[in-house]
């Protein structure tokens, strides 16, 4: 029973990130720390690699009934999403900002920082600075042509590498990077068709670059926590920067975003509260 418990909770928590991972500026790894599971989901992919036997193969099956979820949500929740981005534009970028902000006191207490310090503000700026960074990335880099070709699998291989970082580090959306990288829409049509020339070599680069990543991001949370979750909260804050759409219409549209803005914040602030009061 208790198994049985567990492996649901595992599978909803999976689902609940695969879902947010689809929304531009809402990080995967962000969702998980809302809801008590990243620092599960970093050891047991550090554990792939380090441990051997049953503690393996107990991380193994945990990975696989999450990342079960996480597709699930994707699949259920992709073509909902896409037709929501793409009728409602500016009221969807007010709600993702709003579920972005709602993660902040989260990381907040996570970090276990009562007052700023000078290496604080460091890695919050360095965090900023490289989400602004993205912006310097050409347009159309990573974009493959139709059908299969070795070059636009060699260039879909390199993106996935590059949004597997964003995937283990929260406060980076993995939806944000595709979308910096020109590849979120595309995504969205291919994962909802399931069109494997342009998923296979994605996701065979986001396994090798989460498996890379995972056990430096491991390290560093241990020997300096409150640096990393500065910069994960830079992470966050410029993503805000990036997603937010700005008052650019009348009274009407300024109020229709700030009801979404509200309604983001407050989705995962109390998120974050259910987890907190279940654990």
């Amino acid at each position: 029973m208790k198994h049985t418990k567990e492996g649901l909770s595992t599978l909803l928590s999976g689902l609940v990130v695969g879902s947010s991972m689809l929304l531009p500026g809402m990080s995967g790894g962000t969702m998980a720390i809302i809801l008590g599971i990243y620092g599960r989901l970093i050891r047991a992919i550090s554990s792939l690699t380090r441990d051997r036997g049953a503690k393996r193969r107990q991380s193994l099956l945990f990975l696989l009934v999450f990342c079960l979820g996480s597709v699930g949500g994707m699949l259920l929740f992709s073509k909902a999403v896409l037709y929501l981005t793409e009728r409602f534009g500016d009221p969807m970028l007010f709600l993702f900002s709003g579920l972005i902000l709602g993660s902040l006191p989260v990381l907040w207490r996570q970090a276990g920082i009562r007052r700023p310090t000078p290496g604080c503000l460091a890695g919050a700026a360095l965090g900023l600075g490289l989400v602004f960074a993205l912006r310097l990335v050409p347009d159309g880099l990573f974009a493959a042509g139709e059908g299969f070709s070795i070059q636009g699998a060699l260039l879909l291989f390199l993106a996935g590498v590059v949004v597997a970082v964003a995937l283990v580090l929260p406060g980076i959306s993995a939806s944000h990077v595709l979308l910096l990288l020109g590849l979120y829409q595309v995504a969205l049509s291919s994962v909802s068709q399931l069109y494997l020339p342009f998923l296979l070599p994605l996701a065979l680069g986001l396994v090798g670059g989460i498996l890379a990543t995972t056990s430096l991001l491991d390290r560093a949370m241990e020997r300096r926590p409150q640096f990393t979750y500065s910069l994960i909260i830079g992470f966050v804050l410029g993503s805000v920067a990036e997603v937010f759409p700005g008052f650019s219409g009348g009274w009407g549209t300024a109020f229709t975003g700030l009801v979404c803005l509200a309604a983001g914040c407050a989705a995962t602030l109390l998120l974050g509260h259910l987890s907190r009061a279940q654990g």
